[in-house]
């Protein structure tokens, strides 16, 4: 009886050290929006928004810092990261991660918050921005994907 009551012990201890067991799980979810709403002639249309919410956390995109036109967002300006909690979308597909993976990605919004790379269309947009999230919590996805935010999101999903 008492070698069992020890080998219990040592069993909820080891997955409490190593987290396989009573970890926090959080939710993690992609969303891919069809039109974005720059419209205006000349301005950015219809390119489509890729975000990402994390509970307890927010729901963030990556944005040009301002009103650009297609071809200053192609040749790149200053970016930013926004709260995209009332952000409409098509398609979405959701996770469940870790504290360590939260944490993961919160860090990775933070650094994008306090000094936002510059934003590029094609190149380093909105899409870019939720790739690199789905990496800091390991996640596959096509890389041809990457141009459009509802291939991107279709891709996590097919392949996680």
């Amino acid at each position: 009886m008492a070698k069992t009551k020890i080998l219990v012990i040592a069993i909820v201890l080891m997955a409490i050290v190593t987290g396989s067991a009573f970890a926090q799980q959080y939710r993690v979810v992609f969303f891919a929006a069809g039109n974005e709403i720059w419209t205006e002639p000349g301005y950015l249309g219809n390119v489509g928004h890729a975000f990402v919410y994390v509970e307890g956390y927010g729901t963030y995109g990556f944005y040009p810092n301002g009103r650009v036109t297609k071809n200053q967002a192609l040749l790149g300006v200053p970016g930013i990261i926004r709260d995209d909690s009332n952000h409409s979308y098509d398609a979405s597909v959701s996770f469940t991660v870790t504290s360590r993976g939260r944490d993961n990605i919160i860090s990775l919004i933070n650094n994008w918050r306090r000094n936002p790379p510059e934003y590029q269309l094609m190149q380093n947009d909105c899409v870019s921005f939720v790739m690199y999230v789905a990496d800091v919590i390991g996640l596959d996805y096509d890389y041809w994907t990457t141009q459009s935010p509802r291939a991107f999101v279709n891709s996590l999903d097919r392949n996680n």
